[in-house]
């Protein structure tokens, strides 16, 4: 025993200590270890065989306890290992039905534009003559050039949406992985998909209301839904995907709070992904500079409008706003960013197909209205759930925490 004593005394001393015992006893300290180490060896070879003869082996080095403990620890991982694959099997069938998806969009997307160019050519010189008779020609003219580097630090947005994004895929552990599966069903559902295959302009609102998922920080699956499509949409040429979730910015002191700060950040996003002529924009009278410097967001509002104007026909701007019921409450002073961007889905005017997406959970109060008689609310409570195990979570959550304990 003493000499198990000085070897384990040994081994679990801290590093430093360790290094100083060996330094400081030198080679007499050195010589006792290796005596104490064969002596265990030898004792070692000893009990092994005793153990042997006489079937003490399992009871002396590992008890009833210790094999349940060690079952319970594998059974935990291999529950868990089965738990990711399921969740990365679907986040794959997710991005191949995405890509599939988007795919065929454009497909009928080109042949709508094709079919229609002269109609939008008209439409578009219309919306000129309009845009020039909104403001009067003597807007002064500015004494330097404006670019899109200048706008973007009046809006003063700081790409808040690529730090939430961020944010958002770093909770990802945090959801139930049952949740986190069940809102991947999303882009299988019948609404979703006309939604996105429809050549024109379309808005779509989806509810997880009757049992809500977990949420964490104000997000929920249905926001890791959005940041996965954002993601999805910004390595492909023909989308600008617009990405405001509403959750991260209800605070009182946070200056990114509220339905002015959304345009902006809409508008920063268009800016930061497309390239515009704005000089012509903003010399032709669209948009009132010293009013936009303000921050009047009537102004930002007009000039997000002109921006989607810009876009052509061959490119899909879609929103993305994520649990928009936060935002409808009256202290965010949201309902004309939000009423606003509901009328791009309806605008005539615009070369453009823009896609609008909301999400909420729980479901909105006031927002639905707009959807309701189009039906085109999708409910994720009614979506197909996914083969799972229901209990295989909890067990493999209830046994991690046993086998910690122990």
């Amino acid at each position: 025993m003493e000499a198990i004593e000085g070897a384990i005394g040994f081994f679990t001393s801290k590093e430093i200590v360790r290094g100083m015992k060996a330094i400081g006893f030198g080679s007499f300290y050195e010589h006792k270890l290796v005596q104490s180490l064969e002596s265990i060896q030898t004792k070692a070879q000893r009990l092994m065989q005793e153990a042997t003869k006489s079937d003490m082996f399992e009871g002396r080095m590992y008890s009833q306890e210790t094999i349940r403990m060690l079952q319970r620890a594998a059974n935990a991982q291999q529950i868990s290992l089965e738990v990711q694959k399921q969740i990365l099997t679907g986040q794959a069938r997710m991005t191949t039905d995405m890509k599939s998806l988007l795919d065929d969009y454009l497909r009928v997307r080109d042949h709508t534009v094709a079919m229609e160019k002269e109609k939008h050519q008209q439409e578009l010189e219309s919306l000129r003559v309009e845009i020039i008779s909104l403001r009067s020609p003597s807007q002064p003219v500015l004494d330097w050039p404006v670019t899109q580097g200048r706008l973007r630090q009046i809006l003063s947005s700081g790409d808040i949406d690529l730090v939430d994004a961020s944010f958002a895929a770093s909770r990802t552990p945090d959801f139930p992985s049952r949740e986190r599966a069940h809102a991947q069903q999303i882009v299988g559902n019948q609404l979703f998909r006309a939604w996105m295959m429809s050549p024109h302009s379309a808005k779509l609102l989806i509810h997880w209301d009757r049992k809500p998922p977990r949420q964490v920080a104000n997000l929920s699956p249905l926001s890791l839904f959005c940041v996965s499509m954002a993601e999805m949409l910004y390595g492909h040429q023909r989308f600008i995907p617009l990405l405001w979730l509403c959750g991260r910015h209800i605070s009182p002191g946070d200056r990114f709070s509220g339905g002015r700060s959304m345009l902006a950040s809409l508008a920063d996003q268009l800016l930061r992904q497309h390239e515009f002529d704005v000089r012509s924009v903003m010399t032709a009278g669209a948009v009132e500079f010293g009013r936009l410097q303000a921050g009047d967001e009537k102004e930002i509002l007009r000039l997000l409008y002109v921006l989607i104007c810009h876009i052509p026909e061959a490119i899909t701007p879609v929103f993305l706003v994520d649990n928009v019921i936060f935002y409808e409450r009256e202290e965010m002073e949201a309902d004309l960013a939000l009423t606003s961007l509901l009328k791009l889905v309806v605008d005539g005017n615009l070369r453009a197909a823009v896609k609008v997406l909301f999400t909420s959970t729980p479901g909105t109060r006031h927002v639905r209205e707009a959807f309701d008689d189009d039906n085109l609310i999708l409910e994720v409570d009614t979506l197909p759930k996914t083969v799972w195990s229901p209990s295989d979570e909890r067990v493999a959550r209830e046994l991690g925490k046993t086998v910690a304990k122990e």
